[in-house]
């Protein structure tokens, strides 16, 4: 696949985001170095994806976001998540206490206890959620803002600004979206596909 720039990628991104498979390819990426550039620049040999962690870790807080637009605060058990969004338990627990402590959500004990967003979804970006997980997003060491490596070439190499484009290209990208643009983009397909279903009926 060719993506011959940042917006035709944007669009890709979130094709990918909201079926589920959230993987942020370089391979083959065309972006506009500058805007003067007609044919931008191909990238490729390095590809970042998202662990299945990373993933159920932004698809329930997705879930948790569409709540929240729909019935505002409201807490769900892991179990419940788990069953809906065909997430094993145990894993989801090690994920839920991992976004806890980084403030992504609360919990609350009783019989209508159970984890919610600690922070409105729109104050929550897709890159922090990612970054988090993941760990960096750059497409090698040498530019990592949180990861960084040296390398004995690096005063000589002419390709670290190329990454750094590339790593500020994808950084804009996901600090760009956060989770209620996300949960709205949701709530749309999903009013999409039962009114398909129904039009069939």
């Amino acid at each position: 696949m060719k993506i011959r720039d940042i917006r035709g990628f944007f669009f890709y991104f979130l094709q990918k985001t909201l079926t589920g498979s959230f993987k942020i390819f370089y391979t083959n990426i065309h972006y506009l170095l500058n805007h003067n550039s007609s044919e931008g620049i191909a990238v490729q040999g390095k590809t970042v994806r998202i662990t299945f962690k990373g993933d159920y870790a932004i698809k329930s807080l997705l879930f948790l976001a569409v709540k929240y637009h729909e019935e505002g605060e409201h807490y769900f058990q892991i179990s419940e998540i788990s069953r809906l969004q065909d997430i094993p338990e145990k894993f989801l627990e090690q994920i839920f206490l991992l976004l806890r402590k980084a403030g992504f959500l609360k919990s609350q004990r009783g019989m209508r206890g159970g984890f919610a967003l600690n922070r409105d979804p729109v104050e929550i970006s897709l890159g922090e959620v990612v970054r988090l997980i993941e760990g960096t997003i750059s497409p090698i060491a040498c530019v990592s803002q949180s990861a960084y490596q040296a390398c004995d070439f690096e005063p000589q190499c002419v390709l670290k600004p190329v990454w750094n484009r590339v790593r500020n290209a994808v950084s804009g990208i996901v600090d760009s979206v956060n989770f209620a643009e996300l949960a709205a983009d949701t709530l749309v397909r999903q009013k999409q596909k039962a009114e398909s279903l129904m039009y069939y009926i």
